[in-house]
């Protein structure tokens, strides 16, 4: 009665009561192939192949089950059975006698697999025991890079989706290696080569011996806290479980954005959580569809309709971005409690703020004094943790190299009018001797102290001299800034022709600074971020004569090109989202 007026009743109107769990499951998972299947018959290129991949996995695990099976002389029938139909009903999946005739994993590949979709992922793959994690990796890795290629919201979402599942099976691999005699190089090679702890956090956790080791590698990353914070020290059991609710939470919020493909892969895999979930029952009887997690702790509600004769009206309103109507409360209370917002998060007052102030901006235009005033409060008042960042996280710690250490940068927000960026330096890490042309720049030190010396151009008819020997063209410019700065510094800010417009920052301890420039560098717009060296005053005459001036106030500086040392690493942003 329960499930009859849902999109579940078809398949199950002729099955005799009482329903048993393992009947309920088993229908409810042909009802999502046969949608997954309607799906895949009305879609063209690229969602076609999307979709695609999104059975990948399951055929993987089929194949696995299956080679292990027959090479342990199980009964292929049952083995059969036991497969996941998603992958088993199409075409390219190979015939269960074929498989059963491979003795070993070369046979396996040259006789059943060379002419699926998996045949790239099985190439490299040559011994059972690691036979899974060698294909996962290779198949999220090829879906990641799909979805970078398609660009947009898909990739910005479904790279973060799949780079947690990636990290997800790093922990695994490393968790369920330990005292065994896989070695640190193998387990090494099974970890992808993306995602959030590639590649600092691999170099950790290929060396972690114990749970305790795992969990202090993993806290160094603001997005995993909440997950072990949920965890005792040496407990590994529940750890599963509290990466399934974050994953839950993840995909539930991932509907709040728009026209883009994750969608669909949202959508299979709540609806998969959904038949996996013991709850399923007491999920119908209330009507929440279609994410649950795996236990009786949470509940997550997509679309508050459920399934009484709209789920799929529901869902293709999501998937247009049109709001689908929360259930009426029987109380005021709870209509009022329904219609609270949550508060913006720091960065969404910081990008806000941002749009407001750069709307009409331009190169060389400085904002008025008042909306400098708003954004410096509003930077003022960032901290590392509005951000998601972590003193101890792996962008902080110097590496053995010669020279300056990298600096690691976080893409927060770029438009034409301004962009929002996070610089990452290790202790003694260095950023050159800089320019800014046209823009107004507003720096705040999030943590950790720099020493930050700025320059700006002295406006004087003999500003500029060439000398032949040594040759040399450098300009003359005036000293504004040379003071270490900390975080309680307030935040630094340079106009187009003041302030410290070239200026270089040298981090005396491991530090972060977030950097708003309106607008942002564009070679295509002649505003080119040009590097200089400077000489002290005293270095350089007309004529023979010393100009005015002192040293100490005044440096000559040359234009010179990037320094071969000055290595920059971009690197993904898992901060609060800014919602455009």
């Amino acid at each position: 009665m329960l499930l009859s007026s849902t999109d579940y009743g078809p398949f199950l109107q002729n099955e005799p009561s009482p329903l048993h769990t393992t009947t309920l499951v088993e229908k409810c998972t042909l009802k999502l192939v046969d949608d997954y299947k309607h799906m895949l018959c009305q879609a063209t290129e690229p969602l076609s192949i999307f979709l695609e991949y999104i059975m990948y996995g399951h055929m993987i695990d089929n194949v696995v089950l299956i080679v292990t099976g027959t090479l342990h002389e199980r009964d292929v029938q049952e083995l059969l059975e036991k497969c996941h139909p998603l992958s088993v009903s199409f075409t390219f999946f190979p015939s269960i006698a074929t498989l059963a005739v491979a003795q070993n994993m070369r046979e396996l590949y040259r006789l059943a697999l060379i002419d699926t979709p998996l045949a790239p992922y099985f190439s490299e793959c040559i011994t059972s025991e690691i036979m899974r994690n060698t294909l996962y990796k290779a198949y999220l890795e090829d879906f990641y890079n799909f979805c970078k290629k398609l660009g947009g919201a898909t990739a910005e979402i479904m790279g973060d989706l799949l780079a947690f599942e990636a990290d997800r099976r790093a922990v695994n691999i490393t968790i369920n290696s330990i005292g065994t005699e896989l070695t640190r190089d193998d387990r090494k090679k099974l970890y992808s080569n993306f995602a959030l702890l590639y590649p600092y956090g691999h170099e950790e956790l290929v060396v972690c011996e114990d749970i305790d080791q795992v969990r202090a590698a993993m806290e160094k990353y603001p997005p995993y806290q909440a997950i072990y914070a949920k965890i005792s020290y040496g407990e590994s059991q529940m750890l599963d479980k509290a990466c399934y609710e974050d994953e839950v939470k993840r995909l539930y919020l991932t509907f709040e954005q728009q026209f883009y493909y994750g969608v669909f892969f949202i959508y299979m895999r709540l609806r998969e959580q959904e038949i996996r979930n013991p709850i399923l029952s007491f999920g119908a009887r209330n009507a929440h569809w279609p994410g649950y997690a795996t236990n009786n702790d949470i509940l997550f509600s997509l679309n508050t309709d459920g399934f009484q004769n709209s789920s799929k009206v529901g869902f293709l309103m999501r998937l247009q971005g049109e709001e689908v109507a929360p259930p009426r409360s029987s109380s005021r209370k709870g209509r009022r409690r329904h219609k609270k917002a949550a508060a913006p998060t720091a960065v969404q007052r910081l990008f806000d703020t941002c749009r407001e102030v750069f709307f009409d901006g331009a190169p060389g235009v400085v904002p008025a004094p008042e909306d400098v005033g708003r954004l410096k409060s509003v930077l003022d008042n960032m901290k590392p943790a509005d951000v998601g960042l972590a003193q101890n996280s792996p962008y902080f710690i110097k590496t053995n190299t010669k020279g300056a250490p990298p600096v690691t940068y976080l893409h927060l927000y770029e438009c034409d009018n301004f962009s929002i960026g996070i610089f990452c330096l290790p202790p003694s890490a260095v950023i050159p001797l800089h320019n800014h042309p046209g823009m107004t720049v507003f720096s705040k030190l999030l943590f950790g102290s720099m020493h930050i010396k700025s320059y700006d151009w002295v406006d004087a008819p003999q500003n500029s001299i060439k000398t032949t020997n040594p040759p040399h063209e450098v300009k003359l410019a005036k000293l504004k800034k040379n003071a270490v700065f900390s975080a309680s510094s307030e935040t630094s800010i340079l106009y187009p022709a003041s302030g410290g417009n070239l200026h270089c920052f040298t981090a005396t301890t491991s530090c972060a600074v977030l950097d708003v420039l309106g607008p942002p560098y564009s070679d295509p717009e002649g505003r080119h971020c040009t590097y200089y060296k400077d000489f002290p005053y005293s270095s350089f005459s007309v004529n023979g004569i010393s100009m005015a001036g002192e040293d100490g106030e005044h440096a000559w500086l040359e234009e010179r090109e990037k320094p071969d040392d000055f290595v920059v690493v971009g690197a993904k942003y898992w901060g609060p989202r800014i919602v455009e």
